[in-house]
């Protein structure tokens, strides 16, 4: 819906990926450990979107934000899956994000 409505993270120094959605205020995080990523894949082509496929051989954990204090580090709860069973029951996730932004960090996440 608006911009900021999902990011990705990349953490490579505790090995997870992260989608983080704004919903109704709050964050829902999905988190994926690179040991249950069965299969990884990136399209990046000149002026077209880059676009993410990982593929996971274990369900993602799921996660909701604790009411957040302004100046203060997100505080997360161990949640439900939020997307109505679709993250547990597909193992197949893709991502999309704007031309030349997926790039670098797909680089990266093949040299970690």
């Amino acid at each position: 819906k608006y911009p900021a409505d999902l990011v990705a993270k990349f953490y490579y120094a505790k090995r997870k990926l992260v989608w983080e959605i704004m919903r109704d205020g709050l964050k829902d995080k999905i988190e994926i450990q690179w040991r249950n990523i069965s299969a990884i894949r990136a399209i990046i082509e000149d002026n077209s979107p880059g676009i993410l496929e990982i593929e996971l051989d274990k369900v993602p954990s799921f996660y909701r934000e604790i009411e957040p204090k302004p100046g203060k580090h997100t505080v997360w709860t161990l949640s439900h899956d939020f997307t109505h069973g679709q993250a547990s029951k597909y193992r197949k996730h893709c991502l999309q994000f704007p031309h030349g932004v997926l790039d670098q960090y797909y680089a990266k996440l093949l040299q970690c």
